[in-house]
């Protein structure tokens, strides 16, 4: 059963028609009663918006080179719902997905935001997030550093003032959790709550290590920029480091218990790009979609 009041979606689009966009879209209409499906589209050209307008013919579409932080933004200040959600063009979430969101940010106190816990397609990648899931305890987390906006449901009125910097590119949803919490919210993931995020880049297991490289150079570029001034670099390398060899000897441990070495590799990949975009900030900030070649 949907909650009877409808709510503003909103979906930051960038030449998304994959595989499983329409399927992704479709899930969000069974689960939400939508009042406005806001898109802010970077001028796709692949036919994102037209898959958009024939699952949702009345979307209100806003376009802009805007980035990804500032995009969210955008979005919100077009939502006029009490609450809003805020969803990635390759999640597709499960049944119940919102009925339960819903129910706990209204059931709970200074609760502003709630996210899903997301898995992952393909499988592979699936494997180090079931291991977590089967070790937590309790069927919610505070988050309290770092939250995802991939599929999320927020208190309109403690994200209407959000206005993050210009120069973030990635990383926005650690700056929207921070403010959350610095105006009293908290901010919470679910775990029986679930959605898929397509992850894979239908180009098979070489395309996923270099698309998962760019990736994450990307992101640890605006980390260096989100969450520590420039200049302190040098004193980041050592717990760079520290946590590139504690992330690699986890991630091989579940490569020999699973008997997927893909699953190291993979991740591997991720942070050799993350230590390359954050020692690198400068020429790496802006999406990897928008490098020229020299």
């Amino acid at each position: 059963m949907m909650d009877p009041e409808p709510i503003d979606v909103i979906m930051c689009t960038w030449n998304s028609n994959k595989l499983h966009f329409r399927k992704c879209l479709l899930s969000i209409k069974r689960e939400v009663d939508v009042h406005h499906f806001i898109v802010i589209d970077r001028y796709s050209s692949d036919g994102t918006l037209r898959v958009v307008r024939s699952v949702f013919p009345d979307a209100k579409v806003f376009q802009t080179t805007a980035n990804l932080a500032t995009a969210q933004r955008i979005g919100i200040k077009y939502a006029d719902t009490t609450y809003l959600v805020l969803i990635d063009d390759d999640i597709e979430v499960s049944v119940g997905w919102f009925r339960k969101m819903i129910s706990f940010i209204k059931g709970g106190k200074q609760v502003a935001a709630v996210q899903g816990f997301t898995r992952y397609y393909p499988s592979y990648m699936d494997k180090p997030r079931l291991l977590d899931l089967g070790r937590r305890k309790g069927q919610v987390k505070e988050i309290t550093d770092g939250a995802w906006t991939h599929d999320a449901v927020l208190m309109a009125e403690a994200v209407k003032d959000f206005n993050p910097r210009q120069i973030t590119h990635s990383r926005g949803d650690f700056l929207m959790v921070q403010h959350v919490i610095k105006k009293g919210y908290k901010w919470f993931e679910m775990n029986q709550v679930q959605a898929t995020h397509y992850r894979g880049s239908d180009r098979g297991f070489l395309g996923d290590l270099h698309k998962n490289f760019l990736k994450e150079k990307w992101n640890g570029a605006n980390d260096r920029f989100v969450r520590m001034h420039s200049s302190s670099c040098s004193r980041a390398i050592a717990p760079l480091l520290l946590n590139f060899l504690k992330t690699t000897l986890y991630f091989s441990k579940i490569s020999i218990a699973t008997s997927d070495p893909r699953i190291s590799l993979l991740y591997l990949s991720g942070h050799f790009g993350y230590l390359k975009g954050f020692l690198s900030a400068n020429d790496n900030i802006v999406p990897y979609e928008l490098h020229t070649p020299s």
